[in-house]
């Protein structure tokens, strides 16, 4: 399902990329900096405290994640988009061992099916919490984050501000490359 949120790097680039007579209209002088106003607003929430079930059960304390920036990825065992940007992610992780953490939050109310998918994808070295209960109710983190379909993600950084969001593929890698000299 397509996320109601406007997506706001498409919006600014359409903006940008009119000339001439369009552009000098007065209510496109009135928009363009309306969408970088909400652009940066929208950027910059901070994500102060995710918590979630561990693999284990135990309740995960968000203050152990020292790494500069985190990747907060909402998936599903079921999601066949979700599993397609395994690679990419394990890829970040590989590539920015000491500096970014994987908090992967599934949505799967089945633990034996999201056990067997991260043993799969071999992701256990990621940071795995579940963000449902056993009767698929959504919990706080989920609900606060407006999370209505998967795969979605955040990227945080050290003040745990969101600086990106939906990153897929090379566009992630790239911009923690971009993040990350």
């Amino acid at each position: 399902a397509a996320d109601k949120e406007p997506n706001y790097k498409h919006m600014e680039k359409l903006v940008n990329s009119q000339s001439g007579i369009i552009k000098d209209t007065p209510y496109f002088m009135l928009l363009q900096p309306q969408i970088e106003k909400l652009n940066e607003s929208h950027k910059t929430q901070s994500v102060y405290a995710l918590a979630g079930k561990d693999r284990k059960g135990k309740d995960f304390k968000w203050g152990e994640i020292r790494d500069q920036y985190i990747l907060v990825d909402f998936w599903a065992s079921w999601c066949v988009p979700c599993r397609k940007e395994t690679p990419f992610l394990k890829m970040a992780k590989e590539r920015y061992k000491d500096k970014l953490a994987v908090y992967a939050v599934t949505i799967d109310a089945d633990t034996l099916k999201w056990e067997k998918a991260i043993e799969e994808d071999s992701t256990q070295y990621f940071i795995h919490v579940r963000g449902v209960n056993d009767r698929n109710v959504p919990d706080k983190q989920v609900r606060a984050l407006k999370i209505k379909s998967i795969p979605r993600n955040f990227l945080l950084d050290k003040e745990r501000r969101i600086i990106a969001k939906d990153l897929r593929g090379e566009e992630l890698l790239n911009a923690l490359e971009q993040l990350i000299k």
